[in-house]
């Protein structure tokens, strides 16, 4: 039977170290076998990971949220523009409508003065004074009495007389107004809580409007109030008046008091 077992190992003399050592270097190198398998290996992988990529393509990547822009000091931040509320008939193009021009008596008649909300329309027989504040809130706009062209008119208790409105929630009017008397130059009112209102007069017109903010006439609240005194200026001025309530404060021909 063969010996299987290995011989001993022996140490390797010199010489055949010297030997061995220069077999080994006159030797040319050889290329190693494991790069082409690592470079196959690679390319398996490549093709792998574009496979992986095409078949990821139709899903959808989350999104991530940009980072806020930090505003510097060389940055100037716009405002945020808001929209303007308009009313229906503007958002169609319409013109809003003149509540004086269907409240107005006099056939034909157009406005020749305005100062604030109150109007003086005339035709060539007539004028009359409109005033559109208590309109705001839905209501008929104020007429005021009707006066014939060329018929006489002067300062006196009637034409002095004042018309009162009232919107709700402390908004209140008191206006008198007409066409300018012929020598006056200034007209004024005196009211119970102390405030004086001239008339502002323009375009052969004039027009008296207060508004009171605080106080018992906000609110209409007339009981044991002083009567409002009138003042006229003027080469033919002639003497002032006292307005008591309720009787020279309804000067209004087409709503009530």
């Amino acid at each position: 039977m063969p010996d299987l077992n290995p011989p001993s190992e022996q140490p390797l003399s010199p010489d055949a170290k010297s030997r061995i050592r220069a077999k080994l270097l006159a030797e040319r190198p050889r290329r190693s076998r494991v790069l082409p398998f690592v470079a196959a290996a690679a390319v398996v992988a490549v093709m792998a990971a574009a496979a992986l990529l095409a078949n990821r393509g139709d899903e959808k990547e989350p999104e991530t949220l940009a980072p806020a822009a930090t505003a510097t000091t060389d940055q100037t931040i716009e405002p945020t523009p808001t929209a303007t509320p308009t009313s229906a008939a503007t958002q169609q193009g319409e013109e809003p409508k003149n509540p004086c021009a269907t409240e107005v008596p006099l056939k034909g008649a157009t406005a020749t003065a305005t100062i604030g909300t109150t109007s003086l329309y005339e035709n060539d027989g007539a004028w009359v004074v409109c005033d559109t504040f208590a309109s705001q809130d839905g209501g008929v706009p104020t007429l005021l009495e009707t006066h014939q062209q060329g018929a006489p008119y002067a300062p006196d208790q009637a034409t002095m007389a004042i018309s009162m409105n009232f919107l709700g929630q402390g908004q209140a009017q008191y206006f008198a107004a007409g066409k300018v008397f012929e020598g006056v130059d200034v007209i004024e009112y005196t009211f119970p809580d102390g405030k004086k209102v001239k008339a502002e007069i323009s375009n052969g017109f004039w027009v008296m409007d207060y508004r009171p903010e605080s106080g018992p006439l906000t609110e209409g609240d007339l009981r044991g109030l002083a009567p409002v005194e009138v003042s006229v200026e003027g080469p033919s001025a002639g003497s002032g008046w006292s307005l008591e309530w309720g009787v020279d404060t309804c000067a209004q021909r087409n709503h009530g008091c």
